[in-house]
C-alpha cells in the first residue's frame, strides 16, 4: 500500500496528530519557487440552447518545470473561484496557491453563472449545462489555451461543483481523476435549512449592485457562517471575506441538483475519486445515513454508490466545516490534494 493510500485512510484522531507525514510523496512537497504566472482566460462555450457564453477564470503555470497535469477548481453553489483563492488566514496560502507550489498548474473557473463570467438566464442554468461547458473547457486545455496543451486534467469540485466535475468525468471519459472536496450522498441536520435560507440575488446588498438576473440567488445576510463553517476552527476575517466575496447559484441549478447526487453516476466512474469532507460539516454529516467519525466510515458508505472500476479515497478534515478550504488546518487538507493528485 502506497504512502498516499495509508494516509488517506487514517482516523481522524491520527490525522489529528501532524501534517508532517502528509509531505512524505516528492512531488506533493511545496516549495519555495517564485509565484506562478497566472492571467485571465475567457472560454467561448455553446449552451444546450444553442446560445453562445463565456467563462472566465484565471490560469495559473509554476514558473519551472511543472507538471502536465492541470486541476480545473470548481466551486459549490453561492461561490464562484474566490473561494479558491481566499486563504483560511490572511497569512495562510489559498488552495490554488498550495497547488501551484507543488508545480502543479490551475485553472480557477468562474462556473456558468458565477463571478465575472456569461449569466444566462436562470433557467438555462442548470446541472447539464455546467457539466456540458466544464467539458468544453477541458477540450481547450488538452488542445491549448493561452499555452501548451496540458496531457492530463483533474477536476477538483466542491459541493455542487463536485458534482458538475463528477458528471462531467462519466459523461465524456476525457479528465484522469476527480477531486470532489464538500460532497457525499448525505444529508446532515443543516441540509434543509441552506435551501431555506436562500434569498434573490437582487435584495442582497452585496450583489444586488451588480444586477443579477431574475431567478439568480444567494444566502441570506450572515448565515454562512451557519452553514459552512465550524466556527471555532475559522479566523473571524476568513468568514467576513466569504460573505463580501458570495456568489450566486440560479433557480435551475436548484431544479436540478439532484442530478448531481444520482447514484447512477456515481456508479458509472472509471477514473480515481478523492472524497474530502469536513468532520464538521452540517451540510453532509452527522444525520441518519454519514457520522463522519472516520476517513475509513466515509470511504465504506460511499463505495456503496461509487460501485464501479474507480479507486474509491477518503479523507476527512478534522474540525472543519462544509467549506474546507477556509477552516484554519486546510493546509493538512491542501497536502492530502496534491499527494492524491501525485499518485495519478
Amino acid at each position: 500500500m502506497s504512502m498516499f493510500r495509508r494516509l488517506i485512510i487514517l482516523p481522524v484522531a491520527a490525522a489529528c496528530a501532524g501534517a508532517s507525514l502528509l509531505a512524505s510523496p516528492a512531488s506533493a512537497q511545496a516549495t519555495q519557487a517564485t509565484p506562478a504566472l497566472c492571467h485571465e482566460v475567457v472560454v467561448k462555450v455553446r449552451l444546450p440552447s444553442g446560445a453562445a457564453a463565456k467563462l472566465r477564470g484565471e490560469l495559473c503555470r509554476p514558473d519551472r518545470t511543472a507538471s502536465d497535469v492541470v486541476e480545473v477548481l470548481l466551486a459549490g453553489l453561492t461561490y464562484d473561484r474566490a473561494y479558491w483563492e481566499i486563504g483560511p488566514d490572511v497569512t495562510a496560502p489559498s488552495y490554488r496557491k498550495s497547488m501551484n507550489a507543488r508545480g502543479y498548474s490551475t485553472l480557477a473557473l468562474d462556473r456558468l453563472g458565477t463571478g465575472s463570467s456569461d449569466r444566462p438566464e436562470a433557467s438555462e442554468v442548470s446541472f447539464a449545462a455546467e457539466v456540458d461547458s466544464v467539458h468544453q473547457v477541458v477540450e481547450r486545455l488538452k488542445a491549448g489555451l493561452d499555452g501548451p496543451a496540458f496531457k492530463r486534467v483533474v477536476l477538483a469540485g466542491h459541493s455542487f461543483g463536485a458534482g458538475v466535475a463528477l458528471g462531467e468525468s462519466v459523461a465524456y471519459h476525457d479528465v484522469a481523476g476527480v477531486l470532489l472536496s464538500g460532497y457525499a450522498h448525505a444529508a446532515g441536520p443543516k441540509l434543509s435549512d441552506f435551501g431555506a435560507g436562500l434569498v434573490s440575488a437582487k435584495t442582497d446588498p452585496v450583489l444586488g449592485r451588480t444586477n443579477p438576473p431574475d431567478g439568480y440567488l444567494t444566502t441570506a445576510i450572515g448565515r454562512r457562517a451557519e452553514f459552512f463553517y465550524n466556527v471555532a476552527n475559522a479566523a473571524p476575517a476568513a468568514i467576513v471575506q466569504d460573505e463580501a466575496f458570495k456568489s450566486t447559484m440560479t433557480t435551475g441549478e436548484q431544479a436540478s441538483i439532484g442530478s448531481s447526487y444520482d447514484p447512477h453516476l456515481a456508479a458509472q466512474v472509471n477514473v480515481p475519486v478523492l472524497i474530502a469532507l469536513g468532520q464538521d460539516d452540517q451540510l453532509l454529516c452527522g444525520g441518519q445515513w454519514l457520522k463522519c467519525s472516520s476517513a475509513e466510515e466515509v470511504q465504506g458508505y460511499e463505495r456503496q454508490f461509487f460501485t464501479g472500476s474507480a479507486r474509491l479515497d477518503a479523507y476527512l478534515l478534522p474540525g472543519a466545516g462544509h467549506a474546507m478550504n477556509l477552516h484554519r488546518n486546510a493546509s493538512v487538507w491542501y497536502a492530502v490534494a496534491a499527494a492524491w493528485t501525485a499518485s495519478l
